[in-house]
């Protein structure tokens, strides 16, 4: 029972509270939804400013009613550009920069890509070091160009010329020039400033100071063995070209050109100075006898020098020919020797060339002419330098003389012989009054300077034999069957005969 009374007072108070004065409670009104950011966009994309400059750029939020439109501004880039909250664009110094907004609803973003520009500075004057420059074809030297003020923004200008090539910043190297040398102004510019420098132009001139002449390229130059020779680099081209025409090496420095040969065995070449290391030049020296080519080079210009090397001349002092006498028949061929004093003198042995009775083969080798119709004696001198030395020279004819009549038999002559006898005959000095003292000795006619032969040894047949104990050459005819045969004795290229008649009897 008590649980069902306390349930019924329950019921009770629920439906009093339901119904208390016949009211119903009032419900929150609702909140309108929010409104999302699609994008954003920048009134420029690109933006170009000087150095100190500002602008402002304008960001619209999209849609337009969007519910939260608020923007973040950044540069990526603060050493060129900044930017504030609100988009100011400040420049900072030259170069490229973005600037970037972007929505807090939904990071959307926009970009300006920003150039800032230097401040332009106009040059109010120029100055060039050096103020006067020198070149020697093909080297390179460098000018100097100060702007004021020295923040300005005018671009120095480096002019090309007809004899400079410019390869930029000041640097220029000079051309290959001839004939002669140039002087000119190189105006520089920077804005509405300007400097001139005055510009000399040197071929590449070697003068030697033995001669104070111009060596020109390619020429040749001749030097003795163990001597050195010298040139050096000069202004002036004409003749008489002194020290005072020189390159100073301030103009030319050592490094600024190199220097080779052809043939280091023949000529070395090196730098050198002169004037007390005002000026510098070439050395060369004579290695070997030959030739060489020195090169000079500076930057990618060349000049050559052909250097012939000569062996160091030694005067002959005397001169000795052996034999001092000597004596040929027509045909023969024979040599002299010459000894010159000092033996390491440089004058070569001149040999008389070919005259009326000899026939000069080279050296001392001399052949004697067809001689005809007596023997002859001459002087033969042959020199070296100024020193000279005469050999006596005897020419004889081939003259047979018969040993048992001392009697010649003449070339071509005919002889008769008997079946089985002999004849014999020797080479004469003397073609009458003969006696067995004016036989040609051996020494004078060896047997191998001579041949014999028998054109028909059926006939007649010929060999060679000596007189005297030896002393004498000659030959013997041997009558083997009755007819004819010719004898022809030979010595180089001459030759006699005799004709042989072989009888019975």
């Amino acid at each position: 029972m008590k649980k069902t009374a306390l349930a019924f007072m329950a019921l009770a108070m629920a439906v009093l509270s339901i119904t208390g004065c016949g009211k119903t409670e009032p419900k929150e009104p609702e909140k309108p939804a929010a409104i999302k950011v699609t994008g954003v966009t920048l009134d420029r994309q690109t933006l170009e400013i000087t150095e100190g400059e500002t602008v402002a750029l304008t960001a619209t939020v999209a849609p337009s009613n969007a519910t939260d439109k608020s923007l973040t501004w950044s540069s990526n880039t603060t050493a060129v550009a900044t930017v504030d909250g609100n988009g100011k664009v400040i420049a900072v110094k030259a170069g490229e920069a973005t600037v970037t907004v972007t929505t807090k609803d939904g990071g959307k973003t926009a970009t300006c890509k920003v150039t800032v520009k230097e401040k332009s500075i106009p040059a109010t004057g120029l100055t060039l070091e050096p103020s006067s420059i020198t070149f020697v074809e093909g080297q390179t030297k460098s000018l100097k160009a100060t702007v004021t003020p020295s923040n300005s923004t005018d671009e120095v200008i480096w002019p090309g010329s007809t004899y400079l090539t410019s390869n930029g910043g000041g640097s220029y190297t000079a051309k290959k020039l001839d004939p002669n040398y140039v002087g000119f102004n190189l105006e520089v510019k920077a804005g509405s400033a300007s400097a001139k420098a005055g510009v000399m132009v040197y071929p590449m001139w070697f003068s030697d100071p033995t001669t104070n002449r111009i060596i020109a390229d390619g020429a040749t130059k001749e030097i003795t063995k163990g001597d050195m020779s010298t040139f050096y680099f000069s202004k002036k081209k004409g003749l008489d070209v002194t020290m005072n025409d020189y390159i100073e090496k301030e103009i030319l420095p050592a490094e600024d050109f190199s220097v080779s040969s052809s043939n280091s065995g023949v000529a070395t070449v090196d730098k050198t100075t002169i004037g007390g290391g005002k000026y510098n030049g070439v050395k060369i020296m004579g290695i070997e006898a030959g030739t060489a080519t020195i090169t000079v080079t500076i930057g990618s210009v060349s000049r050559t020098v052909k250097v012939t090397v000569k062996e160091k001349s030694i005067p002959a002092t005397g001169l000795k020919v052996e034999p001092s006498s000597i004596s040929f028949v027509e045909g023969q061929t024979k040599i002299l020797k010459a000894t010159v004093t000092p033996s390491n003198s440089t004058d070569a042995v001149v040999w008389p060339g070919t005259g009326t009775y000899l026939t000069h083969s080279g050296g001392g080798s001399y052949t004697a002419k067809k001689l005809d119709p007596n023997y002859v004696g001459f002087n033969l001198e042959v020199t070296a330098g100024s020193a000279s030395a005469k050999a006596g020279v005897m020419v004889y004819p081939m003259w047979f003389v018969n040993a048992l009549d001392k009697k010649i038999s003449p070339d071509g002559s005919a002889v008769d012989i008997p079946l089985n006898g002999r004849k014999v005959y020797y080479f004469s000095k003397k073609n009458s009054g003969i006696t067995e003292s004016d036989y040609i000795e051996k020494e004078i006619l060896p047997a191998e300077d001579f041949s014999v032969s028998s054109s028909n040894s059926g006939v007649a047949t010929v060999d060679k034999m000596t007189i005297g104990g030896g002393e004498y050459n000659g030959f013997r005819i041997k009558g083997i069957a009755a007819g004819t045969s010719t004898i022809t004795i030979k010595i180089g290229s001459v030759s006699r005969t005799m004709t042989i008649r072989v009888n019975q009897k």
